[in-house]
């Protein structure tokens, strides 16, 4: 069973029947402030449009996808699963790059990461799977230590090229 890709905010009247494809449900949902400023730029600290998704299936259950995004305003219930984008840790980023700036305005601390994690786990979460990490400023064996102490329970990995999961409503771990 694949997600099937869809550009919804682009057009929504031209994918409201594709928001029901293959039984999945996607809702498409904008990452900004409170005060309705993007909260990712672009490399030039210009604001870029960003979304996240929630993904529904009845074999799946409930699947939150957000990335690109430097702190997320919504609470959700429910939630089976969390690919979250986590790029970098505090410690790890270098302040004297000119670029650190955008690592901070446009994308998710590791701290940031477990605090919403914390607050959306409502005992149904099953698995926190972490992407987007940054090369310079991430360290993947810490950032699933850090996560699995915020989580009670439910399985936490790293996305990487050739690793796949099974996503079930159920209990049954995908690793």
């Amino acid at each position: 069973m694949g997600i099937p890709v869809f550009t919804p905010y682009t057009n929504p009247n031209k994918y409201r029947d594709a928001m029901k494809y293959g039984g999945f449900m996607i809702q498409a949902f904008a990452l900004t402030t409170i005060d309705n400023h993007w909260t990712h730029t672009n490399a030039d600290g210009t604001e870029c449009p960003c979304y996240g998704f929630l993904i529904a299936h009845k074999e799946m259950g409930k699947l939150l996808y957000i990335t690109d995004t430097e702190l997320i305003k919504w609470r959700f219930k429910g939630i089976n699963h969390i690919l979250l984008g986590v790029n970098y840790d505090k410690d790890l980023v270098d302040t004297d790059n000119p670029k650190a700036n955008h690592v901070f305005r446009g994308h998710l601390s590791i701290d940031t990461a477990c605090d919403f994690v914390k607050a959306n786990d409502s005992g149904s979460l099953q698995n926190v799977i972490m992407c987007h990490l940054s090369n310079e400023n991430a360290d993947k064996d810490s950032f699933i230590a850090k996560m699995k102490n915020a989580v009670n329970g439910a399985n936490v990995d790293v996305a990487e090229q050739g690793k796949s999961w099974i996503l079930r409503k159920g209990d049954e771990p995908p690793f």
